[in-house]
């Protein structure tokens, strides 16, 4: 299914209540942090040239580890890079960070930098640091959820996948199938929607 088709769908499943499925949901979330209240000033980066991927990734980090946004910020800027990689981070609370602002090209998936958001989420090892694994709490999956949710409004051409559901990238990154997670949300993958998704679900259960 093409990605048009797909999104067809997924506008018309949001017309059935009269309101989007992010209205609806209605879950306690923790607070969206702007970059300006944990990283200095940094000068403006290049815009996208459009938004056709929402990329999901996870930060590599243990899960005892306490990662930041302004963690992330400086092993990226000791990598040469021009701070955060991410336009989002959540943390192991479900707290949401801004990292670059949400049109601005990131640094996460080499090669679709220029037409991919990014969204990270803290942990995705064991705690020897090394050995992948899904190991995300409930509350990162809810404010990834919403934030997705969120961002699919504003670009509506977008399908939702994860870092290593894109060509040549050799990582287990996101360390969970996010295609299969987007579908069983009703959100648009490069696979297609599904047939039948229930914006109601998204009120509080």
């Amino acid at each position: 299914m093409c990605v048009r088709s797909v999104k067809a769908l997924w506008l018309a499943a949001r017309h059935v209540t009269g309101r989007s499925p992010v209205q609806a949901h209605t879950h306690k979330l923790r607070r969206t942090v702007s970059r300006t209240k944990w990283v200095p000033s940094q000068e403006v980066l290049m815009q996208r040239v459009g938004t056709k991927f929402i990329a999901i990734h996870v930060s590599a980090t243990r899960p005892s580890d306490n990662t930041t946004a302004a963690d992330i910020d400086a092993m990226h800027k000791a990598k040469g890079w021009k701070g955060i990689g991410y336009n989002y981070f959540i943390q192991r609370d479900g707290t949401t960070e801004q990292g670059r602002e949400p049109d601005e090209q990131g640094a996460h998936v080499s090669g679709y930098n220029d037409i991919a958001l990014g969204i990270c989420m803290a942990g995705g090892v064991k705690e020897d640091g090394v050995t992948p694994e899904n190991n995300m709490t409930e509350a990162q999956w809810k404010n990834l959820e919403y934030l997705v949710g969120r961002r699919l409004m504003a670009y509506t051409s977008a399908v939702v996948q994860g870092h290593r559901d894109f060509p040549q990238v050799a990582k287990e990154c996101p360390c969970f199938d996010a295609i299969k997670w987007a579908y069983d949300l009703g959100y648009p993958t490069p696979q297609g929607l599904k047939a039948e998704p229930h914006p109601e679900r998204w009120k509080t259960k």
